[in-house]
């Protein structure tokens, strides 16, 4: 590594401690653009597009930096916390085909980390494989009793497969975590679920967004698919 290299390195980690992205992400383009295996700037270079959801060239760097990097990744027991963000650029780009086999790839290093098989089930959901997402919400349920976007999905599926009773049990667990759903509009989700009407349900909740957290508005709004 040159002088100017590891200065400019150096100044980089700095303004990115400062929160300045713009400025970290055309000095860390410029060390690549002249060592373009540089190690460093590749982790904070994907680390800066992560913070600033610059989904599509934060994948192509992280692909960039296990390529170059992948055996020291893996010897350190870095490469499984470097998968999970590869998947979420792939996820978060809209490439689910990618992003599953990343996330698959992830839980073989790390088979006990059971909320990643949510993720998983939300990519199948958007391919519109809607049983492989039931077979991974299923995986993912002992980890994910706490979790809004695993009861709102599961509801959402329980109604796609008929099963009126695991609807309803879902709904009953989302009111106990959003003291916001009250019995009317509780009822209305539930009816609304049955009727295959998802954006109506967003619509409803957005209604009572002062009682509803950012959490649960989201994870309706992601059940609207194309």
């Amino acid at each position: 590594m040159s002088q100017s290299v590891a200065e400019n390195l150096a100044k980089s980690l700095s303004l990115i401690q400062a929160s300045n992205f713009k400025d970290a992400l055309l000095l860390l383009r410029k060390i690549i653009g002249e060592e373009s295996n540089n190690i460093d700037a590749l982790a904070l270079m994907a680390q800066v597009l992560l913070k600033e959801k610059e989904y599509q060239e934060g994948a192509s760097i992280l692909e960039k930096l296990i390529e170059v990097n992948q055996k020291n990744l893996l010897d350190s027991g870095a490469l499984p916390g470097v998968q999970t963000k590869l998947a979420l650029c792939y996820q978060n780009s809209g490439d689910y085909e990618k992003a599953i086999t990343t996330y698959i790839n992830y839980l073989f290093n790390e088979p006990f980390d059971l909320r990643i098989n949510l993720e998983i089930a939300k990519c199948h959901f958007k391919l519109k494989n809607d049983a492989s997402a039931s077979d991974y919400l299923e995986k993912a349920k002992k980890e994910c009793e706490d979790s809004v976007e695993f009861h709102i999905l599961s509801a959402f599926l329980a109604k796609e497969f008929g099963a009126e009773n695991k609807l309803k049990k879902h709904i009953e667990a989302l009111a106990s975590l959003e003291p916001g759903l009250k019995n009317q509009l509780q009822n209305i989700i539930f009816n609304s679920f049955k009727d295959d009407k998802p954006k109506e349900v967003y619509a409803t909740v957005k209604k009572y967004s002062k009682n509803i957290s950012n959490d649960f508005l989201s994870s309706i709004k992601f059940l609207i698919r194309d």
